[in-house]
């Protein structure tokens, strides 16, 4: 830069415009470096790998997890995907008999601990607004989920969706309000253990 009382050139000084200049330059290279990267999509919320860290990351899905584990379908909620996987939060799992929580966490339960499980779990990926425009969803269990709508309530088999959806690198996860029970286990004495609110 040329002093203009002097006539000599000042070194070591910029001007706010080349700084300006130079912030902008370097915040664009991030933004780009960012996106290439697959460091998300321009939110600045990275998207959990799995839905098995969706339920770990949140908090309210302690027994959901450890019945996963439990029963052995890691492999599912950890694998390629798709999965939606409908949660019955904590909470949900209050509201069962203790004695049917205890159960089914039996050694010689396993097989039964699976299908109720996978009564919670659908291949594919199935988003609240996908949700909305079915009828049904398959479930890896075998049988169907009843699809419900009533004005911005979703519900699947009575089971209403509560804390919004969270979506993960191989699916999306939607909290439930109650233990979902496949038919064939009434003679359990399963579903008539579930207290209401």
């Amino acid at each position: 830069m040329v002093d203009k009382k002097t006539n000599k050139i000042e070194r070591g000084r910029m001007s706010w415009e080349t700084w300006l200049f130079m912030l902008l330059g370097v915040a664009l290279l991030f933004m780009v470096v960012s996106r290439a990267c697959g460091e998300g999509d321009g939110s600045g919320i990275n998207e959990p790998a799995t839905v098995m860290e969706v339920m770990t990351g949140e908090g309210e899905y302690a027994t959901m997890r450890s019945l996963i584990v439990l029963g052995g379908l890691e492999a599912v909620v950890e694998g390629d995907g798709p999965v939606t996987v409908f949660a019955p939060t904590d909470r949900a799992f209050e509201k069962l008999n203790a004695d049917v929580l205890a159960d089914l966490k039996k050694e010689s339960n396993r097989e039964t601990l699976r299908q109720v499980l996978s009564f919670h779990l659908a291949p594919g990926m199935y988003l609240r607004n996908d949700l909305i425009n079915m009828e049904v969803v398959p479930t890896l269990e075998g049988q169907t989920l009843r699809v419900g709508v009533v004005g911005e309530t979703v519900s699947v088999d009575g089971a209403v969706l509560v804390g919004g959806e969270r979506l993960a690198g191989n699916g999306v996860v939607h909290g439930i309000d109650r233990v979902l029970l496949p038919g064939g286990l009434d003679g359990l004495g399963l579903e008539k253990e579930i207290d209401g609110e």
